[in-house]
């Protein structure tokens, strides 16, 4: 079963998500080189909203859930956090619980879809640099028919009048 814990952290903000390993729980098993005790994932940070649309009411609050990393909605992405940013733990109440579920699923359409659109702006992105691979050929093809008809013209036997470029030549 999945280890779901709401915290709070030093900072003051608080986070839903789902432990994946607490080494700060038995310090002697676990012997690190690094600060980072804690693996989490699927992080969620706790918002609290204030709606306040009519002055004659009192404002209406409410908590919103949203990915707690910037581009961080992967959700496999494991996420390291000191434990001692921690200062108090709980398990969530079933109505967060059920938030939270729908929190992640949510996430996880975000993600997908960036990940969808990530995949198109690539294939665009390749076609449009095939086109500008194609057309700099052609233009550099260009060019070397053009230096070979001038390097031709100049060993040629052929007498230009009136230094035009039209075809007054004679032969």
């Amino acid at each position: 079963m999945k280890d779901i814990r709401q915290l709070k952290l030093a900072n003051g903000e608080e986070i839903i998500c789902e432990i994946i390993e607490d080494q700060s729980v038995d310090p002697e098993v676990y012997d690190y080189p690094y600060p980072w005790d804690m693996f989490i994932k699927n992080v969620m940070k706790l918002e609290l909203k204030v709606y306040d649309s009519d002055p004659d009411e009192e404002p209406y609050r409410y908590y919103a859930l949203n990915p707690w990393m910037v581009y961080g909605e992967q959700k496999d992405k494991v996420i390291s956090l000191k434990s001692d940013a921690v200062i108090a733990e709980c398990d969530p109440s079933p109505l967060l619980m059920d938030q939270y579920v729908v929190g992640i699923e949510e996430m996880n359409k975000v993600y997908e879809y960036k990940m969808e659109s990530r995949n198109k702006f690539k294939d665009e992105l390749k076609k449009a640099g095939d086109f500008i691979n194609k057309a700099q050929k052609r233009l550099e093809e260009k060019k070397a028919k053009e230096l070979d008809l001038i390097d031709k013209e100049e060993n040629s036997n052929v007498v230009k009048l009136f230094n035009k470029k039209d075809d007054d030549t004679l032969h």
